[in-house]
Parts: C-alpha cells; structure tokens; sequence
C-alpha cells in the first residue's frame, strides 16, 4: 500500500512544480526557444496519456488530455527546422513566424497542461484502490422505464432534434443560408442539448435491463434506430455536425457499461472478484476495437462535412471528396482555436491585455437561465449574441475559444495553473463515479466526454448547460419510476437507485 502511494506521488509532484515553475518563468517573461516548447509540450502530453489513469481504459482523462493538445499540432513542424502556418490567414501566417510568441502560446498552453494533470494526480493520490475491485451488483432487477414511458423519453428526443434541425437541406440550400430552426425562432439553442441528454438517459435505462434480456435488446435497437435518423437526415443532410457530441457519449457508455450479471451465472466457476478489474479492461478495450470502423467512418464524414456543405447545394460546384478530407485534416477546426492562443499571447507579449479579475465567472452565472425564458422576461443575458469570450479575439480567431484564455484573462498565468487543476479534479472524479453505475454517475459521465470538445474548444458555459440538462433529466427519470412504482406496485424488488 506503501509503495502505491509513493508511485502515485512521483505523478502528482513532478506535474506541481513543473507547473509553478512555468508559471513563474512565463511571469518574467522567460521564454524557450519555440523548440524547446513544442518538445515540453510533446513530452507532457505523452507522460499524461500513458500515466496517469483513474483506472482501467480511463477515456474520459485519455481524451481531455488529446483534446486539450490537438490545437497546437500543427507545431510540431517547428521540430524539423519548418515555419508552419498556424491558419491560413493573413494575421496568423504573419504571427507565425513570430517564434517568440508562438513559444510564449505554448508556454501558456504548457501550464494549463500541467494544471489538468495535476488535477487527475491529486484524484490518484487520493483514490482508494477498492473502489474497482467489484462491478456493480446488477444481479436483481433494477428500476427501468415501462413500454409507455420510454417510448414518450424516445420520441420527445426526436422531436428536440428536429426543433434543433434547419429546415432545409444542403442538397437544395447552401449551408446556414435557410431559415432558422424552430429552436431558434424561440431562442431555445439547447434544444439538441435536451434531446442528446434524454438518448443517454434511455441507453442508462437498457443497460440496466440484466435480468431481462429481449427488453434491453429491443430498448437498444430503439435507441440506435433513433440516433441513426438523427445524425443522418437531422444533422449531416443539414451541414450540422453537433451530433458528434451524441455519438461520443453513447460510444463511452457502451464501453464502459458494466458487464451484464445474471442469478443463473453466478456459480463457483464465476471469476474471483480479485480478477475483475482485469477482465472489465479486457472488456472494455475488445468494445474500443469493435468501435473502430464506425469511429472511422464518422471521423471522415464530419471531417468533409465543412468543405461538402459550401459545394453540395451548387450544381457548378464540383465536389473532390479526397481534396476536402485533405484539406480538413491538415487545417481542422481545432487548428482554428490555436489562433485564439495566439492571440491572447500576442496581446500579454505586447502589453494590450486586460484582466477581469472573475468578471467573465460572474457573467457565467447571470447567463445560466434558459434562452427562451430570458426573451419572454424581456431579459438579456450577459452572454448571448455576439458578446463573451468567443469574441475576444475577432479579426484573430474565427470563433471559439480555448479552455485555457478565460482563466488567464481573469487571474492571469497562475489562474490558469489553478482553474484548470480544479477542471482536471472534477474530470478525474466523474471517470470514477461513472464505475459506480447509479443513474446519475453515468449520465454525469456521458454528459462530460460528450461536451469535451465543445467545452474546450467553444468555453464553459457549454458544460454548465449540458450538466443543467442532464441533472433536470435525472430528476425526470427518477419521478417517471416512481410514478410507474405506484402505478404497478411492487414491479420491482429493489429501491429506485
């Protein structure tokens, strides 16, 4: 026990004062040479996705740590004596070849790495091993929807996607040139939210269904019957690629769902408990590899989306597929946020910036009540049009924002350290509540890897209303069992979980 504890240490503090003493360099304006930085950066990265684990496949920190890095990958050109361009615009080709402000983006970026680590290392630390040494006890009949009541949750899915969806195609009308959606004719922009938040609820459902097989079966062909509708006539005949997010986090609950465990299997030829954690990784990483065509066919289809989209509707237009992939892969969406980073940097390096000291946090608070109720209160929000931290960096970026520029533009280099530390500890502690299998650790688990993207790369307020969502749909899961309870007493032998 002794010594776990000790390996664990040699993660945490490495990381901590690898972080203050990066802060404190970037604090005195201490730069590496670009280089030098893009190695840093490489090697932490490469330390983080193969140390630190909270257990098992650990995907959720596994994919925060790989998201949190893609912007910047365009950098490593700089290691084999090359001047990449960052994105090809005007600004950011010039900018690019400023080697000093490039190294001082990915100092910054560098320290909220470390930040994100040191988070995951302090839930390490301080984990209990026995927290993995059994799956649930799924052996009796747990509570699930009725017939009546999923099939209204699945519907009413649908039908907040469709709110979401543009009404024309972009086999008739180029992208974002239509009407808007009834979603946003009622400023109700988290409507797709709603409807992703709901698929995951009923997927929790069916995977909890382990003592009666046919209902999971028929629940999970319903959901994936449901999903298909909507990615392909809802989303991508749209232009919209919002239901990567939906796909994400039905993948990550597939795979780390617990192993169905029936009365009739448990005998003495059962696996003794002490191999459990083993033989859940085997599991999970035989789900991974089963996921690996779908996974490649979705990447692909989003990744020429962008470049389909501006060309499909224009029958003069034409279309090369490979060029569009090409394109997309070596200049993706990700490669545009890095230019929020550059920025930021330009601004601290040539003193044009200006701390909020919090303002941005309070502004986050003041914006959490729903869209459509703001409007018909006559109430607007501080965050809403074109005002927040998507649009410090207009004439820069092109939209978005990294997860680390609001902690620096309010509290600076060590705001950044800290707040994406507090980020990391919450990451960390939601991959390990989602091993516990309660409805709302495993809706709050598919909530966080599906936002990942979207909260790193676009800004908080996207987990803040995707975590609202999901908690609302937790409550309304749990009053629907308990009315199906008094509807049919005694349907099931055990409390509602």
């Amino acid at each position: 026990m002794v010594e776990r504890r000790v390996s664990k240490l040699f993660l945490l503090l490495p990381a901590l004062a690898a972080g203050l003493l990066l802060s404190l360099l970037f604090l005195f304006d201490v730069v590496f040479p670009v280089e030098v930085s893009v190695l840093l950066l490489l090697l932490v990265t490469t330390w983080g996705l193969v140390w630190f684990r909270t257990g098992h496949i650990s995907l959720l920190l596994r994919l925060s740590i790989v998201i949190y890095v893609l912007p910047f990958n365009k950098t490593l050109e700089y290691l084999w004596g090359g001047t990449p361009v960052l994105y090809p615009t005007p600004l950011a080709t010039m900018l690019s070849t400023d080697r000093p402000l490039v190294s001082q983006m990915l100092m910054l970026a560098l320290v909220g790495l470390l930040g994100l680590l040191v988070g995951f290392g302090l839930v390490i630390f301080f984990r209990r091993d026995a927290h993995f040494a059994t799956e649930p006890d799924f052996s009796q009949p747990l509570p699930t929807l009725d017939h009546v009541s999923f099939w209204v949750a699945l519907l009413a899915a649908v039908a907040f996607s469709w709110m979401s969806a543009q009404p024309e195609t972009i086999l008739t009308t180029p992208y974002m040139q239509g009407p808007d959606s009834f979603a946003t004719t009622l400023n109700f922009n988290s409507a797709y939210t709603v409807s992703y938040a709901l698929l995951f609820l009923l997927f929790i459902d069916a995977e909890r269904e382990h003592t009666n097989l046919w209902r999971r079966q028929w629940k999970l062909l319903a959901i994936l019957g449901a999903t298909i509708f909507i990615t392909v006539f809802l989303q991508f005949l749209r232009g919209d690629r919002e239901v990567i997010s939906l796909l994400v986090g039905l993948m990550a609950l597939y795979i780390t769902s617990p192993a169905v465990r029936r009365p009739m299997y448990q005998s003495m030829t059962q696996p003794p408990q002490s191999n459990t954690m083993v033989s859940r990784s085997k599991r999970e990483w035989r789900r991974v590899a089963r996921l690996i065509a779908p996974i490649v066919v979705i990447a692909i289809v989003a990744s020429i989306l962008g470049s389909v989209r501006r060309t499909l509707s224009q029958s003069d237009a034409p279309l090369d597929v490979v060029d569009a992939l090409v394109e997309n892969l070596e200049y993706g969406t990700w490669n545009a946020i890095s230019l929020t980073n550059l920025g930021i940097a330009m601004k601290y390096r040539y003193d044009d910036i200006d701390y909020l000291y919090g303002q941005t946090f309070v502004e986050y608070a003041m914006s959490l009540p729903p869209g459509f109720i703001t409007s018909a209160l006559g109430i607007e929000r501080p965050l809403e049009g074109n005002r927040g931290p998507a649009w410090w960096f207009v004439g820069i970026g092109s939209g978005g924002i990294h997860i680390a520029l609001v902690p620096f533009r309010n509290f600076g280099i060590f705001g950044v350290f800290v707040i994406v530390m507090i980020y990391g500890w919450c990451i960390a502690q939601c991959e390990l509540a989602s091993y516990r299998a309660a409805v709302w650790q495993r809706m709050l688990y598919a909530a966080m890897v599906s936002t990942l993207p979207l909260w790193f790369w676009y800004g908080d307020m996207y987990i803040i209303r995707v975590l609202m969502v999901a908690a609302l749909a937790v409550l309304a899961y749990h009053l629907a069992l308990r009315l199906g309870e008094q509807v049919l007493p005694g349907r099931f032998p055990s409390p509602v979980r």
